[in-house]
């Protein structure tokens, strides 16, 4: 999924504390769906803990993309639900705007629950290029061009191995050969200690 419409917007998150690409490699956990202001969290709920003591695979860290792009699709639909549930049932010129005990119309409670949400997503993106970026380097650093084209086309593009065996004119068992020693060269370079 390509977020074109959505630009950075110069959020500071966690992701970008680890621009060293070849020292540490993070890995992001879901820990919960609430935001705690001042935390290492990202708006997904998502925290990023470096490897160490973690036991993260190479499979697992490179995977991750493929989830946080998952996660950000999910927050857009939500949000697109809330804003179509709440704001198309409101007809302004005909209804009589209700005001809670707070003083507040409920419109504007949605309102501001939309407005978060964009936050969420935009924190979300900005984490999302930061990680894919990092990725995509490291990838790129490996030695065996085999292996970058694999493992670009299998964790960056989402493909699945059959459709990269044949886009790479490799029978599929090759494939999976290639990938296994793949991702153990990505393992020790990234990875391993």
């Amino acid at each position: 999924m390509a977020h074109k419409n959505r630009a950075p917007r110069g959020v500071s998150v966690a992701c970008n504390a680890y621009a060293d690409t070849a020292l540490k490699v993070p890995y992001i956990y879901a820990v919960s769906s609430a935001i705690v202001p001042g935390a290492a969290y990202t708006a997904a709920g998502v925290e990023e803990k470096t490897k160490e003591g973690n036991g993260v695979k190479p499979k697992e860290y490179l995977s991750q993309i493929r989830r946080l792009d998952v996660l950000i699709e999910q927050k857009i639909r939500e949000k697109d639900e809330l804003a179509k549930y709440d704001i198309s049932a409101m007809q302004y010129d005909v209804d009589r705007v209700q005001v809670s005990s707070s003083g507040e119309a409920p419109q504007v409670r949605v309102v501001e629950k939309l407005i978060e949400y964009e936050k969420e997503i935009d924190i979300m993106i900005d984490s999302f290029y930061d990680l894919k970026r990092r990725i995509i380097s490291q990838i790129q650093a490996l030695p065996r061009v085999e292996h970058v084209q694999l493992l670009y086309k299998r964790y960056v593009e989402y493909k699945r191995l059959e459709a990269i065996a044949l886009e790479m004119g490799y029978s599929f068992e090759w494939v999976r050969h290639i990938h296994g020693n793949a991702l153990a060269e990505f393992g020790r370079k990234f990875i391993d200690d």
